[in-house]
């Protein structure tokens, strides 16, 4: 009862006490689950967040100027072989680990599951991780090593992903090669700063960004594991990009004999991407910039090279060395708002399943450690045999591109 009176006046206190409004037709595990979950909630920290994202933020007093970039196609095949020779060292002296970014659900994708399990309509299928399987598989062959794998998870997949990769017996990678870990979560907050019921007994929480890695990796201990393990860089990347080039070592030598501590891989910007946001320093800081704060004229503008200067955009593969984990491990990130879908239980406990945004999901993102460090390695690939996310059943990034993208990726492969 003790439980129940505190959680009553912490809800009272922030105008909260809708989350209550089934807690006495609940059975007593799940009162239980309610009040746990209640009091392990950061009120303060949530209302402060809402409360900042309702002043009009933004960085239009910062400097932007260019951020300096590679591009692969450039690079002529001695200058390549020497990064390349460099990186193929450290893969194969067991320097590098791959993490996977593999928090979210598969909604858009008509998935109830993780978005891992959405299968590929290649002959046979394959879901989204065992495509990163066997990209794993083929380097560990190439440079007889064994990669290890780490894979963040999320509270509401956790459990599930590791049943499904029980059931698939790893995909023939070894139980002992694969690590998982959770992201942290947040509560979603609707647009009159409400908490919602996902249940009766739980209030709606979501993953709180990819940016959670560097923290929820030194919560694990998993940055000390790597340590251990000989580890000197670690490749991060999301569930769904089925062209990811997880195991690279023209980025890894280049990053290395650069002295780079922090490396990522861009795309050029086209028109069907043009509210992206780009690379550029931000008072002399490496920094994404917001589209916009890039004007026509700085979009248009190019080197002596004929390089544009502000159109690379992040792809979500990043390359950090150990040492540059343990700083971002520290960083207290900012957070970042997105209107999202989230469904909920309304007043008479009916699901409801809104056909537009209706809660507040904050987010902290990889990217914003770059500006801890006065420098960092932008390689710029080739987005057809780099870049083929599959996003949903409409627009640039389906199934269907993805998977034209991806085959012809493999009989490139076969043929060279």
């Amino acid at each position: 009862m003790n439980k129940y009176r505190s959680v009553v006046k912490l809800l009272k206190k922030y105008n909260q006490e809708q989350v209550l409004a089934f807690y006495n037709t609940l059975p007593k595990e799940e009162k239980e689950l309610l009040l746990d979950q209640v009091l392990n909630i950061d009120f303060e920290k949530l209302i402060s967040l809402y409360n900042e994202f309702q002043k009009d933020v933004s960085y239009t007093d910062a400097v932007i100027t260019p951020l300096e970039h590679v591009e692969e196609t450039k690079l002529s095949s001695y200058i390549k072989s020497k990064y390349v020779k460099k990186g193929e060292e450290i893969i194969e002296n067991g320097g590098l680990a791959v993490i996977t970014l593999a928090g979210g659900q598969g909604t858009r994708l008509g998935l109830s599951l993780p978005k891992g399990f959405f299968e590929v309509e290649t002959n046979p299928k394959k879901s989204l991780f065992q495509i990163q399987c066997e990209t794993l598989q083929i380097a560990n062959i190439k440079y007889n090593t064994v990669i290890h794998w780490y894979i963040m998870t999320s509270p509401d997949n956790d459990s599930i992903t590791k049943v499904y990769f029980e059931d698939k017996k790893y995909f023939g990678y070894g139980k002992e090669n694969v690590t998982f870990f959770k992201q942290d979560t947040l509560p979603v907050l609707d647009f009159n700063s409400k908490l919602i019921l996902d249940k009766a007994y739980k209030v709606k929480e979501v993953s709180n960004g990819n940016g959670d890695v560097f923290s929820s990796l030194q919560r694990y201990g998993l940055i000390e594991d790597m340590e251990k393990k000989g580890i000197k860089y670690v490749f991060i990347g999301g569930i769904d990009n089925i062209l990811l080039k997880t195991v690279d070592p023209l980025f890894i030598g280049l990053c290395d004999i650069g002295n780079c501590k922090v490396a990522s891989k861009t795309i050029t910007k086209n028109e069907n991407e043009k509210d992206e946001w780009v690379f550029a320093r931000r008072d002399g800081k490496p920094s994404i910039v917001s589209s916009k704060r890039i004007t026509k004229e700085m979009e248009d503008k190019k080197d002596e090279n004929g390089k544009y200067l502000y159109k690379e955009i992040n792809i979500l593969a990043h390359l950090f060395s150990i040492d540059s984990l343990k700083l971002c491990a520290n960083i207290d990130l900012p957070y970042h708002l997105a209107e999202k879908k989230n469904d909920y239980l309304n007043d008479e406990g009916v699901k409801i399943m809104p056909k537009s945004p209706n809660t507040y999901k904050y987010e902290q993102f990889i990217f914003d450690v770059f500006p801890y460090f006065d420098n960092i390695l932008l390689l710029s690939v080739k987005r057809e045999r780099e870049f083929a996310p599959i996003k949903s059943f409409t627009g640039i990034h389906t199934p269907e591109r993805a998977l034209e993208l991806y085959l012809n990726e493999r009989r490139n492969s076969i043929k060279g």
